[in-house]
């Protein structure tokens, strides 16, 4: 199988709608909300705290929110770095698992890493873009004027979809 054939049915797994697309487009939402929610709201916990303090005056309530504050500050910092991360395992265990292309990829997990992968990479699936946006070439590399899915029939004729 060649990597041609590897994209294709990654692209047909992972199209918009799909079970395994939604439920990956729905995870990195999440992941999402958490990575950006989480560090702000304790940022503001952060303000809020040393506010309090320092219109209290009280010197041991400023050290205490400063405390505090460091604290939280490294909780979001870790929060905010740790999906990143998750993404870098989950796309490099795709890449170890799944060496031989979608082809090979029978079970649920290795197809969620496959879409997982194929939505990060910002061409479409799970991502959340339109499966309509791209454009059909045709074996010279002109641009065509067949739809999506005329073009995927065309591949043994050469033809290719660039999902931009």
């Amino acid at each position: 199988m060649n990597l041609f054939q590897t994209l294709v049915e990654v692209s047909e797994l992972c199209e918009d709608g799909g079970l395994i697309s939604t439920l990956v487009s729905i995870v990195k939402t999440i992941f999402t909300i958490i990575q950006f929610g989480v560090p702000a709201v304790l940022i503001i916990l952060c303000a809020i705290d040393m506010f309090k303090a320092m219109t209290n005056g009280d010197e041991k309530e400023v050290k205490k929110a400063q405390t505090t504050s460091i604290r939280r500050l490294i909780y979001a910092l870790v929060i905010f770095l740790i999906i990143p991360i998750i993404t870098l395992v989950l796309n490099t265990v795709n890449s170890v698992v799944n060496v031989d292309g979608v082809g090979d990829a029978k079970n649920t997990w290795n197809t969620f890493l496959a879409c997982w992968g194929y939505s990060s990479s910002g061409s479409g699936g799970g991502s959340g873009s339109s499966s309509s946006k791209g454009q059909c070439y045709d074996p010279q590399g002109n641009p065509s004027s067949l739809s999506k899915n005329e073009c995927n029939n065309n591949l043994s004729n050469g033809y290719y979809w660039d999902a931009q």
